[in-house]
């Protein structure tokens, strides 16, 4: 279902320490709470609309989107997506040069394209697609944590299923 018109927040758990992609395999991530050196995990939310996951490959500029998803721990229990144990407030962030680039977004066939670029004065995100329009998404920071507070030492790990490319 491509992304209509409206707010959108994108969590992001850019930060050392939260998540890394440890490998790929059938077309799972797995991840654990290492290092985001690698890959960082989004979450996009409309606000009062539909969820979807967003993984954007630092390596290769490459962002991934799948509708409102679910993951399994490695406990066998379910969790919505890889958003396991965030904090609950937002925080503005301004987009680094990491993130600069054209991105495929939407479902894995839609063909809609969006643009991030590195603004200090505009923390948007402006999508572009096929037609020519455009709509931006604001852009918020949110960290995803997955190390139990009572086990300082143990995480759990989750597999998130990518769309085909």
């Amino acid at each position: 279902m491509p992304l209509d018109n409206g707010l959108y927040t994108i969590q992001n758990a850019y930060s050392s320490g939260f998540l890394k992609n440890t490998r790929v395999d059938n077309e799972v991530l797995l991840y654990d709470n290492g290092y985001a050196d690698q890959s960082t995990v989004f979450k996009l939310k409309r606000i009062a609309g539909n969820c979807y996951t967003i993984m954007l490959d630092h390596t290769t500029l490459r962002l991934y989107v799948a509708e409102a998803p679910t993951a399994t721990s490695e406990s066998g229990d379910i969790v919505p997506g890889p958003v396991v144990a965030m904090s609950s407030s937002y925080s503005e962030i301004e987009l680094q040069d990491a993130q600069a680039g054209t991105f495929r977004m939407g479902s894995p066939c839609s063909g809609t394209y969006f643009t991030l670029a590195k603004d200090a004065g505009n923390p948007n995100v402006e999508v572009a697609a096929p037609d020519g329009q455009s709509k931006d998404l604001w852009v918020f920071i949110k960290r995803i944590r997955l190390s139990s507070p009572s086990a300082p030492g143990s995480h759990k790990m989750i597999e998130i299923m990518l769309p085909s490319d």
